[in-house]
């Protein structure tokens, strides 16, 4: 509330303070966007207004998004940088562009985006759009929403017109003022723009379909015009003859530069006379101005009768290795173009309906420029061949004798070429089920060219093209629902594609390694070519993400089409006994190099569990020996199984878990698990089986466990018995595996027993287990054949009884041992009365199964089939060699047949016969029918054909039933059927229609009678077969086979091969044409289908089931109902849903669609398929109220597809009128009166849509009225609002009070800090002068004002500021005695190469190119350079100025931005400016600028020391920094105490003579200051005239306060009285806390001396020694940071605030932070002076001192360099000059002042001059930076100053470029006597010394880069680097060359020559 009324409170006094507190509250906050690798995407912030363009910056890969009305600049992020609105705007087709005085009326018109391009020479965008009859636009790259030049009208103004831009390269002779041509190179840009020409005004006849245009402003010609406008018509333009311009139109699809041509790829119609369309080629020579070399060329992609001739994107791209060696081409840079095509529908008349085939085809451009030529030279020498182009202007050709050279571009007797010659290739790739839309290519690492394809679905299709054989689609990924736009880009890596959709811009990753697969084979068979296989991860990776054992190779990365994985090649043994533990032999192939370390086996468990074996080293043949798990370590197996599976894994044992080398599955197996002969033998194990155990051990096991035994071995084992296999196990075997037993029978079952060894096997017994479950055992005798027979047993259960022979020995007679029943022996028990129900069945049984027959008994119904000895004796039995008597017929079919017979009739019933000769005779109707044994099926069914039988002469039809006798005599053998059969002559008496379309699907119906007679029907029309649908009595329909053509044909129907009669004039069928459609509308749907469309044609009369049909992928499709005929050209049709394929959600999709006209297919179109609508259904019903008209429905895509007739809304099934369909809504006039229903309930309100039905709610016909319960509800409601608006009422009158008295009380504080502020700042400029006018008085005589330092100095520590006067460039280089010779002539030669420009230019530029070689290495090197070079200083300005060119050129080259060059030192050659303008400014600084900034250095040292200052936090009472200002108020006074020092005192820090005996000095002090802080300023006064250097430091005395009764008192910051506070922090001691008066006496006195004098200190003293500590007398807080705070690590120690605290501590009075802010301005203007007095002497040419030469030398070269390289924009060479001599010199001085001065590091102070720092940076700047509330302070400090800051540097910059330029000799030899000046200050051979470690390291590539340059080796460069290294290297075995000096504590025996020996 305190802040608020501050802030509200109305301006008083003095307002800049208010105003200052009010912006300097909040601060700025920044944040770093983060940019990841996954897929991300861009979605268009204006859905109604879609993407359309894209473009993307190769300098910068910005990319610039242009859609309808807006156009976007995205990072690769693709977060939004700038967005620029292009639209709508008032325009009219009939204005010619905004500015003309046009008087027709203009609305708002959306801008369509037409084409992007990137001028990268001039950093613009062109954006052309269609507003203005097509107008382009120059923007700035760096801020779209910036244009500069607008364009007349030059391409399409719609929104579907095609229009292609592109930047290439003019005639060379274009601009004859070489000054005016680009400073890139020397051709000239213009821009090539082809339009799809549109009509309108007159002045669309004036844009050219084809021209090129300039980009820049030159004499008469402004940007945008015609590049050659030519004296009567444009010449560098082309044009449609207008006569032509309305019927033939061009679709531009892309345009590119190679060689010296521009190309434009189109879609045109292949003449004037001929409407298909065709792809072609056009092409004009760059060097013509005249465009008569225009020149148009088909360009076809085939294959064999399939024409792709729609082209959809072209791409101009390298192509890889593979790819290139199919093509023929040689070069890795010869360019290819790659096209993609789609297929038009051969049914469409202009091939323009798109079918879903699409294909890519690879064009190089030798054949293109081959084609092209043959081209234009048949023209130039044919006189019989026309220029072929009559939209244009078409003549014939001229021959004429010129060669190709004169008139490659262009000859003005034939211009305007049209070859008929096509440009063809044949389809690398082709797809069925994909519409494409754009192309991209790359190449990857591994050589491989990668074709990444957009569809019209949404789909990224990625393909390889390699050679013949593997060229193909690897992987197709779906990333959008919407279609992929033309503009499909790589990044500049190609590690992602760009990818344009209507409404999103996609970033896709290129691969996906990681994710793609898990083994080796698995990541070979995705066939991705950035993938492979990385050995030593064991995982699927680019190779450049491989850990390869040889880097740079392919060594460790297998490609994706290395057909060899790490494998383990073979495993012996093979698989292990699970009881048993084994060693195993791994033998690998394929790991090779990638093995680095010892490896191991691990057994993988399916149930997760894992084993190791222990680490082993593989042998030479890559083998790995390990043991096994033991058996306590293998997971139980399944009571089932009999073997367990692990993955065995060999593993490189590594601290960090590794994935395995290699995997293969190991078998763990268990012989016990079988428990037959035939099942252990035959095992794929190896196993034996023990006959006498009757087990299965494992062969390992088998001499032990079946020792003394015979034994079988197993398949799979090579022991030593005799008997192997399954066969030779002891097992049972019969003739049949199931024996027939009649049931309740008594019957041996006998079985041979094959390889019984009766040594051992005795008692041999029979186990039957019955279907009940029960066992019964029967005792078996072993016959002398070998046969077992069992004893008898009766089994009267029918079913199937398993029987086994059991055996046991005579040493162990209890345990029985089964023979193995391999046949699966058993007995079927059966009863022949269940399996033969009648006597005909009973009869035909099998006889070598079942032994039945029928046994007849004298009651029929007691007959039955059962076994002879079961029938009575005296009843009749028949056997199978019988007949059975009463044969019974019980159907027969057809009923009825014609007269002439052939009708093959079908008779069934019982007891039939055994076979056909059984059947005697058949009559039917009296007539003999004749038996096809061939289909007889004994006893049930007969099959016979008819015979013809004789009219009756009253034309009554003959019948009669049938009669079948199985013998000629006997009742009892003859059968008689129920019905009777008819014969008939069936007749037709009508046939409709009788006509139908020649693609056939007709169904005829012929009415007659009699239709269904027979067996055989036949109908032909023309001899082709009519299909059979249905037949009746009278009815027989059949559907029409296709015609040949409109003709018509005889019909012809016959039943059993007779003819039937046709009424006259029904014998004939007309085909008529093929129904046509014409039209659809609308041509789209929803997903559910039942949209009804309008289908407009001819001939749909003659359909009877037309349909629609949609089309899914794989030709999956769903058709529709069948559509209703209005007339014959019209019919309403209906939708079908959307094939399961295919997947739709918020956005449409496209699916092909035809019709299905009776079985025929049409051609296929697209239908738009819109997501399923949606109905909002309401919660709660809906009144009727008679004057609301209208119901209204709400929804979402209602009216996407639908319309009024699709809708119907039916409320109670009354049906709701006048339906009105809106996008979200529906409108309809319910019913007056309530719709009557049953039950009284109010009506529910159904909403069809199509074939959705949804229920929106309920609507009532009752009166809405409020219940008692709401009006409860609304009155306490209101009774709660009424009392919380008295509470709000009360609670404001006594907010007011309380504000009023709060406003008061901060009226009179704030009045009061005001006075205070004014005091301070009034007082605070008098007291620094009057202490700067002190120090100067108390000098002594002749001593400096200025305490520079020496120049070495000064130079060691600018160039090595971490290291300073103790770098080895100070110092002398020093080596062992018996190396100094070798070093000394291996650094002269070093020196003498360094000296040679090629050599020490070829040593950087190498340095510098490798990516290892960082920046603090090149600061490093550039500064060590300087020290080398001082002495040279014109060869060093020669060397720093070649450098400075390339690093300006490669900044210009790679479009880095300019103005941060020389900003940071990230290149030696930034540091060697740097270096440079450090020496040569040297005598400026001593002579002028040095002084103002030491002045600065005093009085910030001084003003602040006026004030506290925290001894930790370092924040100060007066400070110019905002973030090191102490806020908090703290009471201090200013005290003056005597200072008196011991005579030992200033021993180690004066210098000799230095009088000693001076008296007590006063010193001036604060009672809050440390006693550290107290030490500082006795030293400054004590020791004001010794330099800081030669002075002793406050580490090495004490002080002492020597109390007249008391005695001597040690003061520390810390000791045993220190007061502890709150939260155990401790506060450091003041003089306050020892009570020092004014005026008392402190003694320094040495460190020791008050140790020793400790002991006399009096014990009466208030602070005695037990107060203070004895023993820890180190000072805690020595140096000026007082850093070291306690060594009590319990306590935390604080000085004026607590660290964490911003504000007052405990017991300070409380007030605002943000109060304390006045104090920077009362600061900013104490030190006003003495800034602007710094500021003029940096920014002065003449004023103070003679500009240093350095300065003007190397602006004139910053200047000369811009307009070499064409910039000029001043703010660039501005930006130089600040950054290589402000920021990089002066602000580096004002930070660190010790660099120049003799004076401590500024720690304390550091805060007020980054300030001071900041000011000088912003004055150099040129932006303009608007200050708000929330800009730095340091900003708003020097806000009203900044404009004259920058008016002072512009001025600066201005004399010194007007001073006379400063000649090469002139700067040469004051450089030399620079030189002159300091030689010898600095040690060079400690410098070569550390240059030559950098060469050690780099001495390959250096040696390498010399030997290719012919200037090194013309000075025979690379044997002198090989000398030199030699020397260097000589005995180098006995020293450690590898420090500063030769290592640690080294005991120097020699030291290097001196400089002058150099």
């Amino acid at each position: 509330m305190g802040n608020r009324s501050i802030m509200n409170w109305p301006p008083w006094g003095w307002p800049g303070v208010i105003i200052l507190l009010i912006i300097l509250i909040n601060p700025t906050i920044s944040f770093t966007p983060i940019i990841d690798d996954g897929p991300k995407d861009f979605h268009n912030p204006n859905p109604s207004f879609p993407f359309e363009k894209m473009v993307i910056d190769p300098a910068t890969s910005r990319l610039y998004v242009g859609g309808v009305n807006y156009l976007y600049d995205l990072t690769p992020d693709l977060t939004v940088l700038k967005k620029a609105m292009t639209g709508p705007k008032d325009d009219s087709p009939e204005c010619y562009n905004r500015n003309d005085s046009c008087t027709k009326a203009r609305s708002p018109t959306n801008s369509h985006t037409k084409s992007l391009a990137i001028d990268d020479r001039s950093t613009h965008l062109i954006e052309c759009s269609s507003l203005f009859q097509g107008r382009c636009r120059l923007r700035m790259l760096h801020n779209i929403t910036e244009w500069t030049i607008e364009s007349p009208p030059m391409l399409a103004n719609d929104a579907n017109s095609t229009s292609v831009i592109f930047i290439g390269s003019g005639p060379s002779d274009l601009l004859d003022d070489d000054s005016s041509r680009s400073s890139f190179d020397s051709e000239v840009s213009v821009l090539y723009v082809a339009s799809t020409f549109v009509g309108g005004t007159r002045w669309r006849d004036e844009i050219p379909a084809v021209a090129s245009r300039r980009l820049n402003r030159y004499r008469d010609y402004n940007p945008f015009e015609l590049m050659n406008k030519g004296l009567v018509s444009p010449k560098s333009a082309v044009s449609i003859d207008r006569k032509h311009t309305e019927e033939y139109k061009i679709d531009y699809v892309s345009g590119f530069e190679l060689g010296r041509y521009a190309y434009f790829a189109t879609r045109q119609q292949t003449s004037l006379d001929d409407e298909k369309i065709q792809s072609r080629l056009v092409r004009v020579c760059t060097g013509d101005r005249n465009f008569e070399s225009y020149t148009e060329v088909p360009l076809e992609c085939s294959s064999g009768d399939r024409q792709y001739n729609l082209l959809r994107d072209i791409h101009v791209g390298i192509a890889g290795f593979g790819l290139a060696k199919r093509l023929g081409i040689i070069g890795e840079t010869t360019p290819l173009v790659y096209a993609v095509f789609e297929e038009g529908s051969s049914d469409s008349p202009r091939r323009d309906v798109v079918t879903s085939r699409s294909a890519l085809c690879v064009y190089t451009i030798d054949d293109i420029e081959r084609i092209f030529r043959e081209n234009i030279l048949d023209c130039y020498q044919n006189s019989h061949v026309s220029t072929n182009l009559p939209w244009f202007a078409n003549k014939q050709c001229t021959p004429t004798r010129l060669n190709w050279e004169q008139v490659e571009c262009g000859n003005n007797v034939n211009t305007r070429i049209g070859g008929s010659e096509p440009i063809s290739a044949e389809p690398i790739i082709e797809m069925d089920d994909a519409r494409v839309t754009s192309v991209a290519t790359n190449t990857t690492h591994g050589g491989s060219t990668v074709v990444f394809m957009g569809t019209k679905d949404g789909r990224l299709v990625k393909t390889v093209l390699e050679d013949e054989e593997n060229s193909f689609v690897y992987a197709t990924e779906s990333i959008s629902s919407e279609p992929i736009l033309q503009d499909l880009q790589f990044s500049d890596r190609g590690n992602f594609i760009f990818a344009l959709t209507p409404n999103n811009v996609i970033r896709w990753p290129s691969s996906n390694c990681d994710h793609m697969a898990q083994t080796c084979s698995l990541c070979m068979a995705k066939r991705d070519p950035h993938c492979g296989w990385c050995i030593r991860t064991s995982s699927c990776s680019l190779k450049e993400t491989c850990d390869r054992s040889l880097p740079m190779t392919n060594s460790g990365w297998l490609r994706y089409d290395t057909n060899v994985c790490p494998n383990i090649r073979s495993v012996f043994p093979e698989q292990v006994q699970v009881s048993t533990s084994d060693y195993l032999n791994v033998t690998m192939e394929n790991i090779g190099a990638s093995r680095k370390g010892k490896l191991r086996c691990v057994f993988t468990f399916p149930n997760g569990e894992t084993r190791q074996s222990e680490p082993t080293s593989a042998t030479v043949d890559d083998s790995l020996r390990c043991a096994t798990p033991n058996v306590e370590q293998i997971p139980r197996m399944a009571s089932n199984e009999t073997s367990l599976t692990s993955k065995l894994s060999i593993v490189e044992v590594s601290s960090q878990p590794l994935p395995p080398l290699a995997s293969i599955n190991f078998t763990f197996f268990d012989c016990r698990r079988f428990s037959t002969c035939t099942a252990c033998t035959s095992s794929p194990f190896p196993c034996d089986w023990c006959l006498r155990s009757n087990e299965c051990v494992s062969g390992q096991e088998t001499e032990d466990r079946c020792r003394g035994q015979v034994f079988v071995n197993g398949m799979k084992r090579s022991g030593s018995s005799s008997r192997r296999g399954p066969s030779h196990c002891p097992h049972i075997v019969a003739p049949s595996p199931l024996i027939y037993q009649p049931a309740g029978h008594r019957r041996p079952i006998a079985v041979k027993a094959q390889n019984i060894d009766t040594a051992f096997m005795h008692d041999f017994k029979c186990q039957f287990r019955l279907p009940n479950g029960n066992v019964q055992k029967r005792v078996a005798t072993r016959r002398n054949d070998g046969n077992i027979e069992c004893d008898e047993m009766v089994m009267d259960d029918t079913g199937r009884v398993s029987i086994d022979v059991v055996w046991t020995a005579r040493d162990e007679p209890a345990i029985p041992h089964l023979l193995d029943n391999t046949q699966e022996i058993s007995i079927e028990v059966y009863k022949c009365d269940e399996i033969a129900s009648d006597c005909g069945t009973c009869l035909t049984l099998d006889t070598s199964k079942f032994a039945c027959g029928w046994c007849e008994s004298q009651q029929s119904v007691q007959s039955r089939c059962v076994a002879p000895s079961l029938c009575p004796p005296r009843s009749p039995f028949l056997n199978s060699t019988q007949l059975c008597t009463t044969p019974v017929i019980r159907s027969f079919s057809p009923k009825k047949g014609p007269i002439t017979g052939n009708t093959t009739m079908t008779i069934r019933g019982t007891n039939l016969g055994r076979s056909p000769v059984d059947i005697k005779t058949i009559m039917v109707a009296n007539v003999e029918c004749k038996v096809i044994a061939s289909e007889y099926v004994a006893p049930s069914t007969v099959v016979c054909v008819t015979g013809p039988a004789q009219r009756q002469n009253d034309g009554r039809n003959i019948q009669g039933p049938i009669v079948l006798k199985l013998r000629p005599d006997g009742l009892e053998y003859s059968g008689l059927s129920a019905e009777s059969f008819q014969y008939v002559e069936p007749a037709i008496s009508r046939v409709k229609p009788s006509s139908g379309p020649i693609s056939g699907g007709t169904d005829l119906s012929f009415n007659g009678v009699d239709l269904d007679a027979g067996t055989e029907v036949e109908v032909t029309i023309g001899g082709e077969t009519c299909d059979i649908k249905s037949r009746s009595t009278s009815t027989l329909i059949c559907r029409s086979p296709p015609g040949e053509r409109i003709e018509s044909k005889p019909i012809r129907v016959e039943i059993d091969r007779q003819h039937v009669k046709m009424s006259r004039g029904m014998g004939d069928f007309q085909y008529l044409a093929n129904p046509k459609v014409s039209s659809v509308l609308p041509e789209r749907s929803v997903s559910a289908g039942g949209i009804r469309v309008d289908v407009k044609g001819e001939g749909f009369r003659i359909l009877q089931r037309p349909k629609m049909i949609l089309f899914g992928r794989g030709d999956i499709k769903t058709e529709g109902k069948d559509c209703v005929i209005r007339d014959d050209s019209h019919m309403e049709c209906f939708t079908p849903s959307l094939p399961s394929t295919e997947k739709i959600n918020d956005r449409s999709i496209e699916v092909g669609y035809a019709f299905d006209f009776d079985g025929s297919t049409t051609s296929r179109g697209r239908l738009e398929i819109f997501p399923d609508p949606t109905i909002e259904s309401w919660q709660e019903a809906r009144y009727y109220r008679p004057t609301e008209n209208y119901l209204t429905i709400n929804g979402e895509h209602l009216n996407d597809a639908a319309n009024e007739r699709d809708v119907k809304v039916s409320i109670g099934g009354a049906e709701c009128t006048s339906t009105v369909v809106a996008s979200r809504v529906i409108t309809c006039r319910p019913p007056e009166r309530k719709p009557p229903l049953p039950t009284g309930a109010d009506p529910e309100v159904i909403v069809s849509i199509a074939h959705l039905k949804f229920s929106a709610g309920v609507l009532s016909y009752s009166t809405p009225g409020l219940s008692s319960t709401s009006i409860s509800i609304i009155a306490v409601a209101i009774f709660a609002l009424l009392t919380l608006l008295i509470l709000l009422l009360v609670l404001y009158q006594r907010k007011s009070n309380s504000h009023q008295r709060q406003m008061k009380m901060l009226k009179s504080k704030m009045d009061a800090i005001e006075m205070r502020v004014a005091t301070e700042c009034k007082e605070a400029f008098a007291e620094l002068q009057t202490s700067l006018n002190a120090y100067h008085a108390d000098l002594p005589l002749g001593a400096p004002v200025v305490p520079f330092l020496e120049y070495r100095e000064y130079a060691a520590r600018v160039l090595f500021p971490n290291s300073g006067h103790a770098h080895l460039a100070l110092r002398e280089l020093e080596v062992d005695s018996s190396r100094a010779k070798y070093v000394e002539e291996g650094l002269r030669e070093l020196h003498k190469l360094l000296l040679n420009k090629t050599f020490l230019l070829t040593m950087v530029r190498t340095m510098e190119s490798n990516k290892f070689f960082v920046g603090k290495d090149r600061v490093y090197l550039g500064s060590l350079l300087m020290v080398v070079l001082q002495e040279k200083m014109a060869y060093c300005t020669e060397i720093l100025k070649q450098l400075l060119r390339e690093l300006i050129e490669k900044t210009v080259e790679k479009r880095f931005q300019p103005k941060i060059l020389f900003r940071r030192s990230e290149s030696v050659a930034e540091r060697m400016l740097a270096a440079w303008f450090s020496f040569l400014m040297h005598n400026y600084l001593e002579e002028s600028a040095g002084k103002r900034l030491f002045d600065l250095y005093w009085g910030i040292k001084q003003q602040m020391e006026k004030g506290p200052q925290d001894a930790i936090t370092l924040e100060a009472r007066y400070s110019l920094n905002e973030e090191k200002l102490l806020r908090a108020t703290f009471d201090f006074r200013e005290q003056l105490v005597l200072l008196s020092c011991e005579s030992g005192v200033p021993q180690s820090g004066m210098p000799p003579g230095y009088n000693t005996s001076i008296g007590e000095v006063p010193v001036r002090v604060l009672d809050c200051d440390t006693i550290t802080q107290v030490k500082e300023k006795c030293l400054e006064a004590r020791f004001r005239s010794t330099s800081f250097s030669d002075r002793p430091r406050t580490d090495e005395v004490d002080l002492e306060y020597r109390h007249p009764m008391h005695g001597r008192l040690l003061l520390q910051d810390i000791d045993a009285t220190s007061r502890i506070e709150s939260g155990g922090w401790k506060r450091m001691n003041t003089l306050a806390h020892y009570q020092i008066p004014p005026n008392a006496v402190l003694t320094m006195v040495t460190r020791h001396a008050s140790l020793y004098n400790l002991s006399l200190l009096s014990e009466k003293s208030s602070l005695s020694i037990k107060n203070s500590p004895t023993v820890s007398r180190a000072n805690l807080f020595g140096g000026t940071n007082s850093s070291n705070h306690s060594k009590d690590s319990d306590s935390k120690v604080f000085h004026l605030v607590k660290p964490s605290e911003h504000g007052p501590s405990d017991g300070q009075e409380k007030m605002v932070t943000e109060i304390y802010l006045t104090r920077l301005l009362m600061m900013k203007g104490t030190l006003q002076k003495f800034i602007n007095d710094l500021l003029e002497s940096i920014f002065s040419s003449s004023r103070h001192a003679t500009l240093p030469a350095c300065v003007k030398y190397m602006f004139d070269f910053m200047d000369s360099q811009a307009l070499e390289h064409g910039i000029t924009d001043p703010e660039v060479t501005h930006a130089w000059k600040s950054n290589a001599l402000p920021l990089r010199f002066w602000v580096n001085l004002i930070k660190n002042p010790h660099f120049v001065f003799d004076v401590p590091k500024p720690t304390k102070i550091e805060g007020c001059l980054s300030v001071v720092a900041q000011t000088l940076m912003d004055a150099c700047s040129t932006q303009d930076h608007q200050l708000t509330k929330d800009s730095p302070s340091s900003k708003l400090l020097f806000a009203k100053d900044m404009f004259q800051y920058r008016e002072s540097v512009d001025s600066y910059y201005t004399e010194v470029a007007k001073l006379p330029t400063i000649e090469e000799n002139e700067m040469a030899k004051m450089l030399n006597e620079e030189s002159k000046t300091r030689k010898g200050q600095l040690q060079v051979f400690s410098s070569l010394n550390e240059i030559y470690k950098y060469l050690e390291q780099h001495k390959d590539s250096i040696m390498e880069a010399l030997e290719h340059s012919e200037h090194a080796q013309s000075y025979q460069l690379p044997a002198r680097l090989q000398d030199m290294m030699a020397l260097m290297e000589s005995q180098r075995a006995g020293s450690d060359y590898d420090s500063n000096t030769l290592g640690l504590g080294y005991n120097s025996a020699s030291r290097l020559m001196s400089r002058d020996r150099l």
